[in-house]
């Protein structure tokens, strides 16, 4: 295939979406009723309104600090994602994928979260990943779209046909990257039905995809 770097999407594909969504809809709402004195689901209620306020196509919404700073909550932002890191859940098949390709291929995560989550959901991966990038915190896009790909190959030192892409998004994950000549894989864990969609279930399939031999 010619392949020399494999890139990720994160979530959904090397982290269980769970952690993502704890963050904001409880780790949030329980400091907004710290700091205000109210019941939970009243802060919840509070918080997912002002979410919506500002909504997914607006770049603040992606990021952590911003509404630490809008809630006016009295907690740094590195000792919070320290204090959750635990809550982070990998995929069973993450590692032995990352420890068989580690080494054969320049190894990177591509995500639309911002840098601060991109760090701790990779940290104890990280020995395996050679480089994180975020297509919100590297180039204000809330979107993983063809620019952004094109930005990764160009920062890891290859052309978009050396690169294979995996990801669990149809369109940010599949058609985006190839539409500069991205090799991409749809990962496809619940085994839905995908018409003409070059599919995985497992990223432990990505050695033979790739043609390769277990070591």
């Amino acid at each position: 295939m010619g392949i020399k770097a494999v890139s990720f999407d994160m979530d959904g594909t090397l982290v269980d979406d769970w952690f993502v969504e704890y963050f904001w809809f409880r780790v949030i709402p329980e400091l907004y009723a710290e700091k205000y004195g109210i019941g939970f689901e009243d802060a919840w209620r509070r918080v997912v309104i002002e979410y919506d306020e500002i909504g997914d196509r607006d770049i603040r919404w992606y990021l952590p600090e911003y509404w630490i700073e809008r809630f006016r909550l009295d907690v740094d932002l590195k000792h919070l994602m320290e204090k959750v890191e635990p809550l982070v859940k990998y995929f069973e098949d993450v590692e032995p994928t990352l420890a068989q390709l580690h080494g054969r291929y320049i190894i990177v995560v591509a995500s639309n979260a911002s840098k601060e989550f991109v760090e701790i959901e990779t940290r104890r991966m990280r020995k395996y990943i050679d480089g994180l990038f975020s297509s919100v915190t590297d180039l204000n896009k809330v979107r993983k779209d063809s620019e952004f790909y094109r930005y990764v190959a160009e920062q890891i030192g290859v052309k978009p046909p050396e690169v294979l892409h995996v990801g669990d998004n149809l369109e940010y994950d599949y058609y985006e990257p190839r539409k500069i000549g991205m090799k991409t894989l749809y990962i496809n864990r619940e085994r839905e039905e995908v018409e003409d969609i070059e599919g995985i279930h497992s990223l432990l399939e990505l050695l033979r995809v790739l043609g390769e031999r277990d070591p």
